[in-house]
């Protein structure tokens, strides 16, 4: 599956043209706009260009972030919280391209240095740090863009945003 960018041109790809990053794909794809508005709130496009865009993102689609409780949202998007946002982020990163036809019960060390964990369980279910995988990959030019139906939220925010955290 080739991931394709949608609308305006971006970074000299137009519409129908396959995207250059991971970066290109989230600012194309309208099912994301609230991925990608976390990652301008938090100034964190850069990140996607770690490893000179060899990234893996596991992108949440909007309809995660909604099905936030709000004022935890709210807490994220606040400026004064722009670096939880940020390590919120990272966590949805792993720094170097993985397919996941290669993957199979695969642990990875995001940026934000927490595990993450690719489970795959029968009849073609794949969760990504127990959050469902929504489509199968897309492959940019470099790096790789997961859609996934939750935020995930590492055990090192959780205290800040006033969640449980792991107990095992």
């Amino acid at each position: 599956m080739v991931l394709l960018c949608f609308g305006a041109p971006v970074n000299g790809w137009g519409q129908g043209q396959k995207c250059a990053d991971p970066a290109d794909a989230l600012d194309g794809g309208k099912s994301f706009t609230s991925c990608y508005k976390a990652f301008l709130a938090a100034d964190a496009m850069d990140l996607l260009k770690t490893n000179n865009g060899d990234v893996t993102l596991y992108a949440p689609w909007n309809k995660a972030f909604d099905a936030m409780p709000p004022e935890i949202r709210e807490k994220l998007f606040k400026p004064e919280n722009k670096e939880l946002l940020r390590t919120v982020l990272k966590h949805h990163i792993v720094p170097h391209a993985t397919k996941l036809k290669a993957l199979e019960n695969e642990t990875f060390t995001t940026l934000a240095g927490e595990k993450l964990t690719i489970r795959w369980e029968g009849n073609l279910k794949t969760y990504v740090g127990g959050a469902r995988l929504l489509a199968d990959q897309d492959i940019t030019r470099k790096g790789i863009f997961i859609a996934i139906g939750e935020v995930l939220i590492p055990e090192s925010v959780k205290k800040s945003l006033g969640l449980p955290e792991r107990t095992d």
